[in-house]
Formats: C-alpha cells, sequence, structure tokens
C-alpha cells in the first residue's frame, strides 16, 4: 500500500514480494558485474551497475499505476501524468563503511521512442532489510523533520524529483545493503 510519508515522499510497505527480489538478485547480483565503485573521495561509496530491463520496469509500473492520481505533480501550469518507469536502473551494493552523501535527486528531461518524458519521482526499493544496529537509514535533512527510513526489505521509498527533500544514505556499520534504483517518468 502507498501512503503519504511526508511532503513529497512516499512509501509502499511491500511493493516487491521475496520471490520477486530473489529473482532480480538472482539474476544480476554477481561479483563481477558491478561496473562502477566509488571511492572514499566521492560524494557516494558504494558499487553500482546500471541495468537496461523493461520486465522489471513494467513489473514496478504495473504495481504503480493504480496510485496515477496521487503521483501526478504540478508545476506551474503544466501537470505532469506519470507514464511508465524507466527501464534504466540501477543496483546498488553497501557493504560495511559505504555510504551515500547528502544530495537531492533530480528531475530531468529524457526522450523515448523520440517522445519527451520528465522524471518527476524517483523509487528507491529496499532489496533487504538492514538491522538498525547496522544503520543504514535513509535521512533527510533536519529542518525537514522528516523521520529516517531503515531499509525493510520489498519497502519502496517514492521521491519527488521536482519538490523533493535533501536526504542521505547513512554509513553502512556491518552486513549488507542492496537497493534498485529507477525513475518515473511523466508526461
Amino acid at each position: 500500500m502507498l501512503s503519504q510519508y511526508a511532503k513529497h515522499v512516499y512509501i509502499h510497505t511491500e511493493l516487491l514480494s521475496d520471490k520477486e527480489i530473489n529473482e532480480i538478485l538472482d539474476k544480476y547480483n554477481k561479483d563481477d558485474s558491478y561496473d562502477i565503485r566509488f571511492s572514499k573521495k566521492s560524494y557516494r561509496k558504494c558499487d553500482k551497475m546500471v541495468i537496461n530491463d523493461h520486465k522489471i520496469a513494467d513489473l514496478i509500473w504495473n504495481k504503480l499505476i493504480k496510485y496515477i492520481d496521487e503521483l501526478t505533480v504540478k508545476e506551474g501550469r503544466k501537470t505532469w501524468v506519470p507514464f511508465c518507469c524507466s527501464d534504466r536502473i540501477k543496483l546498488i551494493r553497501y557493504k560495511p563503511t559505504d555510504s551515500f552523501s547528502w544530495h537531492v535527486d533530480a528531475s530531468s528531461m529524457t526522450t523515448v521512442n523520440d517522445e519527451q518524458y520528465k522524471v518527476t519521482y524517483s523509487v528507491t526499493i529496499y532489496l533487504n532489510t538492514v538491522h538498525k544496529k547496522y544503520a543504514g537509514a535513509t535521512e533527510f535533512v533536519k529542518n525537514t523533520k522528516i523521520p529516517s527510513i531503515q531499509p525493510e526489505k520489498g519497502q519502496a521509498m517514492i521521491l519527488n524529483t521536482l519538490y523533493g527533500p535533501e536526504h542521505r544514505g547513512q554509513e553502512l556499520k556491518g552486513g549488507s545493503k542492496y537497493i534498485l534504483r529507477l525513475d518515473i517518468l511523466a508526461k
């Protein structure tokens, strides 16, 4: 179920099932498949792979489409209506001491099959549960008064990229953290 967690932040408590998550991880989570390792000098420290998988994008979109009214966004005189999920998906792995510094998920225009779309939401799906003793939560800047989100397997955080709050991924103190990250495209 989708619920508004805070202004411009939605939570879906179980967007993906254990079976769906396991299938994704079995297919893609290979040590030699992570193409980018961000270093300490970067604003993020983690392993990332970019995959293009329209089946995963469609699976997620088909679960979110019933919330189209909640995810429609006004920007000035323009109303952006969600149309699909991008099939450019990031699988991100955090190991102990990995983190992602303060940032805002950016909105941008993109072209798909010669049509223009705007990224209006980012979708982060937690692929495993991270115990609080290992930190790894998504934190929001203090002045927003938005409580942090501790990763729970299957849970999704959906952030408005036009007005969304600044946030970060806390340093992971132990274990691992896996997320799937993609965008909602609107027209």
